[in-house]
């Protein structure tokens, strides 16, 4: 189920989606809730950690070589997604690619939690969505996914029950004025508290 899409007509692209990070159906699901006209438009954030092999491989065996190297291939190619470092100092430079993805009107999808929720609740945010918000100076949409950990946790190995899902979005924040990469980051993390306080 989809709600707040009407929140897009306030914000035409390129936006930033912030959404909080459940399970590995997560991107799925929020794409599949946009309208056609977005959903080509997103660019969601992947941890490159996840794909140390593909990016790292001295010294990994050739089968975590292929296995990390398809995966990344396979995100990137259906999902149009991106590798984001974990290492704030790494995200500064990453953020020039972002930037150039954004000038060609792309949005990017990141979950600033930086990992899955062990527990279904949300985690803190990483200050890699406020400085993403400042330096970029486009509004940043917040977005609440519900019932992905039910459907696919991260102590699954694959999707074990069917479930209901909700995707909700937020009204979209200028944060054009903050110059506070912590600052933005609360701003940005109440506001999806908020929607995930939404019944």
């Amino acid at each position: 189920r989809a709600e707040g899409l009407g929140h897009l007509e306030t914000a035409p692209p390129p936006v930033v989606f912030a959404a909080n990070h459940c399970s590995h159906l997560d991107t799925t699901v929020f794409m599949a809730a946009l309208p056609p006209v977005w959903r080509h438009r997103v660019a969601p954030a992947m941890r490159k950690g996840y794909f140390t092999a593909h990016f790292h491989p001295e010294g990994q065996p050739w089968r975590v070589r292929l296995r990390s190297s398809l995966k990344y291939l396979l995100a990137c190619g259906l999902f149009h997604a991106y590798p984001l470092p974990q290492q704030l100092g790494t995200i500064r430079s990453t953020l020039q690619f972002t930037g150039y993805l954004v000038e060609r009107g792309n949005c990017p999808l990141i979950f600033p939690e930086g990992v899955r929720s062990g527990d279904g609740s949300l985690q803190p945010f990483r200050q890699g969505v406020g400085l993403m918000a400042i330096q970029l100076r486009i509004p940043v949409v917040p977005v609440f996914i519900e019932g992905t950990f039910q459907v696919w946790s991260k102590h699954e190995r694959r999707p074990t029950r069917r479930g209901d899902v909700r995707v909700v979005l937020g009204a979209p924040l200028d944060l054009s004025a903050c110059n506070d990469p912590e600052s933005a980051t609360r701003q940005v993390e109440r506001a999806v508290q908020d929607l995930a306080a939404t019944p």
